[in-house]
């Protein structure tokens, strides 16, 4: 991540889920933990990233007052209404290139996703970062049925591609999630599209065990 010497060491320790060795660097040196790597990571959304939530809390208890993409991660719905009050952009991306629509997504705070869309973020707005994840990449991968919906609802593209053009649908059939398969398709989802490797659907669903799945999408 091409950090400075000390902040690298940080994400070292938490990339090795070494939660006393990060703490000691964080406490030798709080200003850490409001730096970010060349590639836009902090130590708390590192943390948020590798789902270590124990050390997520402590991280936070050093911390002080997080920024707006880290308040979204972490569902502080206070500092988020206290930056969009300040005039912040709902679709600026994150230093590490994630839309805060997708992060409110991914962490499921549906409550902030739901006060980004009403103060205009773009429901479509991709990751600029080698993942290209959109707000209903991110409600598939957690399986939030309730938000693919809704974001469907709010014009969300149905077969928009991300990384290696895997579309929702298929992330779906990988997951073996057959009501959002069927969410999916009913909102005119193409089982036969295919990602960059010529993987339809129904090859998503059988790579991973969902034979049944797979079955059908190809009918």
């Amino acid at each position: 991540m091409n950090a400075e010497p000390a902040l690298q060491a940080l994400l070292d320790a938490i990339a090795q889920r070494n939660t006393d060795a990060a703490l000691a660097l964080a406490d030798a040196d709080p200003s850490l933990l409001s730096q970010r790597s060349a590639a836009g990571v902090s130590a708390l959304t590192w943390a948020a990233y590798m789902s270590l939530s124990d050390l997520v809390a402590a991280l936070r208890q050093r911390r002080g007052r997080p920024d707006f993409f880290e308040a979204l991660i972490l569902g502080e719905t206070d500092v988020v209404e206290s930056a969009l009050a300040a005039g912040q952009d709902v679709n600026q991306l994150a230093p590490d290139g994630f839309t805060p629509l997708g992060l409110a997504v991914f962490f499921h705070h549906d409550g902030l996703a739901l006060r980004l869309l009403e103060a205009g973020a773009d429901v479509n707005a991709q990751a600029n970062n080698a993942q290209r994840v959109a707000a209903l990449h991110a409600a598939v991968a957690r399986g939030n049925a309730a938000m693919v919906e809704e974001l469907l609802k709010r014009g969300a593209t149905v077969d928009l591609p991300q990384q290696q053009g895997v579309t929702p649908l298929q992330g779906a059939a990988g997951a073996g999630r057959a009501d959002l398969v069927d969410l999916l398709r009913r909102a005119g989802a193409d089982p036969h599209r295919l990602d960059d490797a010529g993987r339809d659907a129904a090859a998503h669903a059988l790579a991973h065990g969902h034979a049944e799945l797979a079955r059908a999408l190809t009918g």
